[in-house]
């Protein structure tokens, strides 16, 4: 995950045909954390304390 907003080295990896998260936008922050937003899956990625968390969006018609 490289944007100007992000100067972590924490990078997410992500299992081989997964999305890999390379196209992110910052959407803010917030005490310590900083929140994205993966624009090939929806993924959200939140920063905090040089980890990075990955949210991954519901899939479609799951309840």
């Amino acid at each position: 995950m490289t944007t100007a907003a992000n100067r972590s080295t924490a990078t997410p990896r992500a299992p081989e045909g997964d999305c890999e998260h390379a196209d992110v936008a910052f959407l803010g922050r917030g005490g310590r954390a900083r929140y994205y937003r993966c624009a090939g899956c929806g993924a959200c990625l939140i920063e905090l304390d040089d980890r990075i968390w990955l949210l991954r969006p519901r899939p479609r018609g799951a309840a």
